[in-house]
């Protein structure tokens, strides 16, 4: 009973870390965002940086999210925290990766953006680093408590994987439409970082994971793509406007998430609904025999 109530204490214990490392390589991604220039930023953002204005509001609302969690103590606020997150990081690493190699012929098109090259792609290099640990913590945090692996119903999963794969292959082809050269393997590649890969492999995990944090992970998909739907893309990137790609996307993104929050695998009966909460509970409260 002792070593029950150690591994309960242990487990909570890594997931205040994971917190806390998740909440400060969202700061970091901030700070490397806004480092060659905050006050140009602020005044004429387009023309300081590659990056679109939303990525620092995802490095900003990641680690608010990562530090409240902790803070409020309620059940499914990690599972949520972390879902989120997760998303969140691992879009910004797919950021971080593309500026790295885009800086240097965004750099060519003579936009004076603030900044030399060569500090700017270690910036970028930083970015996908944070933004990847990050996403692993998600991943843990998940893991510990208890969201990961929560295999839901074969249709469920079916409907995830398929959800995840359409996204995978048909969203960078989509976005880069329209474009003389967004079909070619660079463009392609880079759309998929960003876009495709982050959103895709987070969906198709939701057929593992408990009903809430998947739930979560699909809000936080279908936000990344309002807010890509809003605009900008990355600077120099992206010259049309893929309008429909992305409001495709958001509409798979928020439908897949109406059929989650009704599937039959959400709507447990009294009796597993009764032995996942008596499990719940076992697992947050006190152990008393430990105490004694």
């Amino acid at each position: 009973m002792v070593t029950g109530g150690g591994v309960v204490v242990q487990r909570s214990r890594l997931d205040g870390w994971c917190a806390a490392v998740s909440a400060g390589c969202f700061g970091l991604v901030a700070a490397c965002i806004l480092v060659p220039a905050p006050g140009r930023m602020v005044r004429h953002w387009s023309s300081a940086t590659i990056y679109p204005w939303w990525s620092l509001v995802l490095a900003v609302v990641g680690m608010v999210v990562a530090l409240a969690a902790p803070v409020l103590r309620r059940r499914g606020a990690a599972a949520v925290a972390a879902a989120t997150t997760g998303v969140f990081a691992a879009e910004l690493a797919g950021i971080g990766l593309v500026a790295r190699k885009h800086w240097h012929p965004a750099f060519g098109y003579g936009c004076g953006y603030s900044g030399a090259l060569g500090r700017l792609q270690w910036l970028a290099l930083l970015i996908f680093a944070a933004g990847a640990v990050a996403a692993v913590a998600g991943l843990v945090r998940l893991w510990i408590a208890g969201d990961l692996p929560r295999p839901a119903a074969r249709p469920t999963r079916r409907t995830a994987v398929a959800v995840g794969a359409m996204l995978l292959v048909l969203l960078p082809p989509a976005v880069g439409m329209g474009n003389s050269d967004g079909l070619d393997a660079t463009s392609l590649s880079a759309f998929a970082l960003i876009y495709s890969l982050p959103w895709g492999l987070s969906v198709a995990l939701t057929g593992w994971l408990s009903p809430l944090a998947a739930r979560a992970v699909l809000t936080a998909c279908a936000v990344c793509a309002l807010m890509a739907l809003v605009g900008p893309q990355m600077d120099a990137l992206v010259f049309s406007r893929p309008y429909p790609a992305f409001a495709l996307a958001a509409a798979a993104l928020l439908l897949t998430l109406l059929h989650r929050m009704r599937s039959a695998s959400d709507q447990r009966g009294p009796g597993n609904q009764r032995a996942a909460t008596d499990q719940d509970h076992s697992e947050s409260r006190p152990n008393p025999d430990a105490a004694r």
